[in-house]
């Protein structure tokens, strides 16, 4: 579990999400996502949701070994292609690091106009689960993150699905804290990133976060503040 979570704090670090900045650099060396990407379309059980994904499998894909699951949530309006064409968040992780750190990673589309709770967060659970059914996934494994609305998303699959999910990496989440939600999540390990010159989520809503995982007792909850 750390060196799959060292690699993901590593790429956010990297991509500057917590501070508004972007980069676009890609080594020619690297395979870019949008190159090797595999694009599905699901539709949720009870027909509510219907929602494209983007899956990566490890190129020396191995049916007898156990793959933890990644799955990644964009911000708002970052759910068409040419978004993710400059989201160097995931270009890095599977360009510089899936073969280091093997791992089967999802990327939902939420719907335009739709927010990552309710039946939309309960349709990425739902591929995760379709997934788990084509590939040899370790379901002691599944970490999320995203930034913004895709960290709001994280804190959201974490507090109603707590019992699935193994850490959660929310980046300048969009959604305040409840107690409720607190104390669910007071045994996962969490690492919270936000920077205090944040104009768009305000950094007060992780550091509300960060402080109601401390008063619900849990002892893996880290906190990266940015300048």
């Amino acid at each position: 579990m750390k060196k799959v979570i060292a690699s993901l704090i590593l790429l956010i670090l990297m991509s500057g999400y917590s501070i508004g900045a972007a980069a676009d650099e890609t080594g020619t060396d690297y395979y870019n996502y949008q190159d090797i990407k595999n694009t599905y379309h699901y539709t949720s059980a009870e027909g509510s949701a219907m929602m494209p994904y983007h899956l990566y499998v490890p190129k020396k894909y191995n049916k007898k070994k156990k793959y933890p699951i990644v799955v990644i949530l964009h911000g708002l309006g970052d759910n068409h292609d040419e978004d993710l064409k400059q989201n160097f968040l995931l270009t890095n992780l599977v360009s510089k690091y899936a073969e280091q750190y093997p791992s089967v990673i999802i990327v939902p589309l939420c719907p335009d106009g739709g927010w990552w709770s309710g039946m939309y967060t309960d349709c990425v659970m739902e591929i995760v689960e379709d997934v788990k059914t084509r590939y040899s996934t370790d379901d002691d494994r599944l970490y999320v993150t995203g930034p913004s609305m895709g960290g709001a998303g994280t804190w959201d699959i974490g507090a109603r699905y707590a019992d699935r999910v193994a850490a959660l990496v929310p980046v300048c989440g969009a959604a305040g804290p409840s107690n409720q939600g607190a104390w669910v999540l007071r045994n996962m390990p969490i690492w919270i990133f936000h920077g205090k010159a944040d104009t768009v989520v305000s950094f007060s809503v992780s550091e509300e976060w960060n402080n109601a995982l401390q008063a619900a007792g849990n002892k893996y909850v880290q906190f990266t503040i940015f300048g």
